[in-house]
């Protein structure tokens, strides 16, 4: 519906159901493009410009796109491993729960620090 309050026009699209879900009938697939049940919105695939999380429980791992372990890019594993290489001239550094370790651009092992 449409309402006009105070010279503001607002308009909404409401629904009530126990499930709402919206697919691409004209793909052939069925798969569901979202599908909101309860209290939750499940989402199959999401392109962001912006995002602002107040808190996530993230069950994987969280990466920069196509991250590769010894290539530039990162990856936070939710065991507390942390991984961050370098794009420029090579070298990069792995954090672990219990240690720091630091490569050259040839991936010889230059510093350790923590457990050894």
């Amino acid at each position: 519906g449409i309402e006009d309050t105070d010279g503001q026009t607002l308009s909404n699209i409401l629904l009530q159901a126990d499930r709402i879900a919206m697919i691409n009938p004209q793909d052939g697939n069925t798969t569901p493009l979202f599908v909101a049940q309860g209290n939750q919105l499940f989402l199959n695939d999401v392109l962001m410009k912006s995002l602002i999380v107040d808190f996530a429980s993230i069950t994987g791992e969280i990466q920069s796109d196509g991250f590769k372990s010894g290539s530039p890019g990162w990856r936070f594993s939710r065991n507390g491993k942390l991984e961050i290489n370098s794009s420029n001239d090579g070298g990069r550094m792995t954090f672990n729960g219990d240690r720091i370790d630091v490569y050259d651009q040839n991936g010889v092992l230059r510093v350790r620090m923590g457990k050894l």
